[in-house]
Formats: structure tokens, C-alpha cells, sequence
């Protein structure tokens, strides 16, 4: 089977750091909580200009260095691996962050040829995949009707409920797999 699985908080803790790191910097007496973040337009939800958060977050690769897997990503996509299935990371970052990404994969996930593997799109329907894992509800909208859509829970994809499988981890992710016979 063909696996296309987002990167950006879907396996690593993106949005974590970024609140974290982004709590660091304020000045006013706002902290923000992941629960802040219910739109994926991250300006919109701190009203923090896009030219701003893309200087320290969005394309800057030493904050990228930062950030990690989340718990049991690895294991999962291991064992996907291990069973035959081919793994495609699937993301539609600007071009200027592609280098952070190749090496995110390379350093957490050495079993997949990273320059291969990772595909660059704004459109992830354009990429054929049995099973796509991703916590953005628009890449939902034009996939294969066949394909196996699991959303990763998070507080900007709440209104969706066209995904066959809403998650909150990645213990729930291998569970799913494991009732499609996947793993």
C-alpha cells in the first residue's frame, strides 16, 4: 500500500514549539494554549503578520532543528516500513524549508530515503496514496474516494467530519491500521 503521511504536525510537535517558543517572545501578558490555534492560518489565529512568523518559524530552519517526533511516529512508520508498505511524506511547505525537512527524516527516519520520499505539493490530492495521514481538513476534499483519509486531531480541523478516522496519536493511529489489516 501506498502511505502518504504529512510531516508538520502530524509527526513532528510543530505546533508545540511553536506555542512554546512563541510564548517565550511575547511581550503583552497573552500565553497562548493550543486550543488558541483553531484555524490553520497561524497570523490570523495570534495577529502576528505572516512576514513575521515565517522569519521565526515557518522558513527558518534553526528553529526546525528544534523540533521532534511525536511520541510513537516512529514505530508506526517503522513497522509500516517493516510490512511492505511505501511511505511518502507529503508536505506543502515553501521551498526555502524543504532542507529542515530532508533532514528531520533523515535523522529520525534513516530507513526512508528521504530525497526520494518526500514530495512537495499545495495540492496533496495530486499524489495517488490507499492511505493519506494528515491534520489539514482541505487535503481531504479531492483524494481518491478509495483512499483511507486519518485526520490527526487538531484544534484548527474540529468542524471536519468527512475523514474516516479522527486521531489524537499516534496509539491510535497504529490501532486503526491494525483493524484495516495494515499492520
Amino acid at each position: 500500500m501506498q502511505v502518504n503521511i504529512d510531516i508538520d504536525n502530524t509527526i513532528n510537535d510543530f505546533i508545540y514549539k511553536f506555542r512554546y517558543y512563541l510564548n517565550g517572545i511575547q511581550t503583552s501578558d497573552k500565553k497562548y494554549e493550543i486550543e488558541d490555534f483553531n484555524t490553520y492560518d497561524l497570523s490570523k489565529a495570534t495577529g502576528i503578520p505572516e512576514d513575521v512568523l515565517n522569519i521565526l518559524f515557518f522558513k527558518n530552519n534553526a528553529f526546525h532543528e528544534t523540533l521532534d517526533p511525536l511520541c510513537g511516529s516512529k514505530e508506526v512508520i517503522r513497522m509500516l516500513c517493516e510490512n511492505g508498505h511505501t511511505i511518502r511524506f507529503v508536505s506543502s511547505i515553501s521551498y526555502d524549508a524543504i532542507q529542515s525537512r530532508l533532514e528531520f527524516i533523515n535523522k529520525h527516519f534513516p530507513y526512508i530515503y528521504a530525497d526520494d520520499q518526500l514530495l512537495i505539493t499545495k495540492d496533496k490530492s495530486s499524489v495517488n496514496a490507499d492511505i493519506v495521514i494528515d491534520d489539514h481538513i482541505k487535503h481531504i476534499e479531492n483524494v481518491n474516494p478509495d483512499c483511507i483519509f486519518i485526520l490527526f486531531n487538531q484544534p484548527w480541523n474540529q468542524e471536519c467530519d468527512s475523514a474516516d478516522f479522527r486521531v489524537k496519536d499516534w496509539s491510535e493511529i497504529r490501532e486503526v491500521l491494525e483493524r484495516l489489516g495494515v499492520l
